[in-house]
Parts: structure tokens; sequence; C-alpha cells
């Protein structure tokens, strides 16, 4: 680091005059006293004033020790052992990708890392904020309303993954920053934001959201602007496809972590009686506390948000035959539109003629009649076990995303005709 060096005091300017250069001629004695100064003399005692021209341009040349200082302490706060090499490069793409400052990846690529892997930047784009700042250049986070600066947070935080925790308490992102809190470990739910005055409801909501990868979840809203979100997950992640009909134990989140995921989301808003709703949370909560099972194909997240919208008096029906895996909507779409449903029925039909032994040995095969019961009778049908496989009773149903979808679309469709007769 360079040393900082004080400009020193300027020479004085030699005089141009010749009387600078030349002895003083003769002249009668007079007494010191009296005697004007000459030139030379009036140069000796006051260096000539500098022009401004000249002043101006030392400035610039010459930083003030503030400044060397400053630059001194921003070249020292960095991280000190940065990830290898080979890291860097897709680090530093994919900061970029997500429109970060370059500069803070530059200098500081373990936090960088940690609050990609954390999932902290689509938190803070989800809550509006941006990472903050110190004088020195140190990235700051914010915590319980407070900003901290990324050494301080590696003292006080591990960042394991997805998780941050500090000793064994998780936190989790809201509008104050980090906060105490487990989304997956809980006992009460508690709101994710509050609504500006101008944007909340008059009554009390149930809304069933949709994201574009198929992924169903719930969020329910008050008069007050609180917006609680909540969803079913399956404990083993996406580890649960590879036995998809295999029942396994359920996880609510709250927040669902798909809030803040990019991409299209849909969501119909359902009035509801604060009755209704205080008993939504009541359901939820004893669930909770019970444990909820998963499948992906009988009770899933979908069929979370279906179930919901029943004690909201609201019927979803997501029921899709087998086949439909077999001929998804999205192949209907080459078909020409008078011959789509013709389709989807022949599929339904050829499912229908000895389906029930065909769909129970593709369940099995996928990892079905196994697992653990869900804890409850009315979170969903369980596969039981093998002594269905070839005469027993029909499995082949399943719940579908696409059948919420369908259902929000007319859903939203009787919502805006019932707004344009009341306008």
């Amino acid at each position: 680091m360079p040393t900082a060096i004080a400009p020193g005091p300027r020479r004085a300017r030699a005089s141009s005059s010749p009387a600078a250069f030349t002895a003083p001629t003769p002249r009668p004695s007079t007494p010191a006293s009296t005697r004007p100064p000459t030139p030379a003399a009036a140069d000796e005692r006051a260096p000539a004033a500098p022009s401004p021209k000249a002043d101006a341009f030392e400035a610039a040349e010459a930083p003030s020790l503030a400044s060397l200082q400053a630059l001194a302490a921003r070249v020292a706060v960095q991280d000190e052992e940065p990830p290898p090499p080979s890291e860097r490069e897709a680090l530093a793409n994919e900061w970029l990708r997500r429109g970060l400052d370059r500069s803070i990846e530059a200098r500081f690529p373990r936090f960088a890392r940690a609050m990609l892997a954390a999932r902290l930047d689509r938190a803070l784009a989800f809550y509006g904020h941006t990472f903050g700042q110190t004088a020195q250049g140190e990235p700051t986070l914010l915590v319980e309303g407070k900003p901290v600066p990324w050494s301080e947070l590696e003292r006080r935080f591990t960042f394991e993954g997805r998780k941050v925790q500090a000793g064994d308490q998780e936190y989790t992102y809201f509008a104050n920053g980090l906060e105490p809190w487990a989304p997956r470990n809980f006992k009460k739910l508690r709101p994710m934001k509050v609504l500006p005055e101008a944007e909340r409801p008059t009554t009390h909501q149930l809304e069933i959201v949709i994201h574009q990868r198929d992924h169903a979840w719930i969020r329910l809203l008050e008069p007050n602007g609180n917006v609680t979100s909540l969803g079913l997950l399956s404990s083993e992640g996406a580890a649960a496809f590879n036995a998809m009909a295999r029942t396994v134990r359920g996880e609510f989140s709250c927040p669902d972590p798909f809030e803040q995921v990019p991409g299209e989301k849909r969501s119909v808003a359902l009035p509801i009686d604060p009755s209704v709703f205080d008993r939504i949370v009541e359901r939820v909560e004893k669930y909770n506390e019970i444990g909820p099972g998963f499948n992906w194909y009988q009770f899933n997240c979908g069929s979370f948000a279906a179930h919901m919208a029943q004690l909201a008096g609201e019927k979803i029906d997501l029921r899709a035959h087998l086949m439909h895996l077999l001929v998804p909507e999205q192949l209907t779409w080459f078909v020409p539109e008078p011959l789509q449903f013709c389709v989807r029925e022949a599929a339904a039909f050829i499912g229908n003629f000895g389906g029930n032994q065909a769909s129970n040995a593709v369940l099995a095969l996928l990892g079905g009649f196994e697992g653990v019961k869900a804890g409850q009778e009315n979170l969903g049908s369980i596969l039981d076990g093998p002594e269905n496989l070839v005469f027993g009773e029909s499995k082949f149903f399943i719940d579908h995303p696409d059948k919420m979808r369908a259902w929000q679309r007319k859903k939203l469709a009787e919502q805006r005709a019932a707004a344009e007769r009341d306008a």
C-alpha cells in the first residue's frame, strides 16, 4: 500500500527583476530605517503570491491525506480467502445474470456465493430491497431492521445452502431483514408481509395460487393488510420423484418458497368470513402439529390448496385420469381444436378398459403401496397396500395441476362477469 505523504510548503519563486542579480548603485548615506527596500529585498521578505490557476492544478494533483486513508481502507476490506478460480467465473456469471452489483462480487466473492446459495437475492427483490454498502464498500444485509456488514454476518451466522442460522436458530428474510423464523418448523402461522393501505382487501380472503412450474399454495389475506403464505412440500424434495406414488412425510412451509421464485403466478381470491378464516388457520396448525403425508399423485401441493378451498365453500375437482400423463394437454395443441376433446376422451376410454389393473401395476412400479400414513383421513387418500394390486379398487385418478388451472380460468371469468354486471 502506498505511503501517504503530506505535501510540503512551496518554495518562494526567484524574482525576475534585474536588481535581484546586480549590486545596487552607491547612493548618499541614509539611515537604514528610513531607506526604502529594494525590489530584491521585497522578494526575500514575502514570496510572490501564486496564481489561482497554479493552485487549482496542484490541488488536483496532490490527494489529501483523508482521501488516501479512505482508499487504503477500501482496499483492505475484502474477502481474504476467495473461492478457487475454478468457481469464480461461474459465480461472476450467475451474479451478473441476476442483475447484481459486479463490484460487490469482485471484492467479496464469499459474500456473493452465500447470498446466491441462500436465495437471499430473491428475497431482497421480493421486498424491494438491495444490498447495502458501508463507507468502505463492504456489503451489508438487513438483520432485524439494522444493516450488518459482511464481516459481522460471517461471525454471527452460518450459511449452509439455503439455510441461514445463528446457533440452532434458523433465520428467514422478511420486510425487516433476517429474523428468527424456521419456515418449515413452526407452531403458529406468521404473515410474510403487510400490504399498503390502498391494496388491502375489505374482507378476509383465501387466495389459491399456482406457479407456472406446477406448484400450488395458498395465501391468507386480512383487512389489516397481513398476508400469510403457506404451501405443502415433500420432505424428500426432488428425490421423491424417484417413487412418485409412494407416500412420504410432508412439510408445510410458511411462507411458501415459490413466492420468490421467478416466473408467472396466477391467483384467485375467494372472500371468506372471519370465522372461516379462523377455521382454516386452526386446521392448518393442527395438520402441522400432526404431520401431513405427501403423495405426488393423490395428495400433493394442489390437493392441499383444493382442500383449503373446500373449507371456504369452493369445490375444486383436481382428479385426472392416469392416462392424462400419457396424453398431456400440450400434445393436443397439435390436433385441430374440434378433435382435441375426442383425443382426450379416447385416452380416458382406453384407460377405463382394464385401466384398473394396468394403472395399479404402474403405481406399484413407481413406488406405490408403501410409505407413511398421512396422519388424518381428510388430507387425501393413501395407497394402502399391495393386496389390491390387480383386482382391487380403482386408483388411477391423480390430482393434476392442469385441473387447477382450468378451475382458475373458469373462476376468473365468473368474477369478471359479476364485476361487469355490478358496474
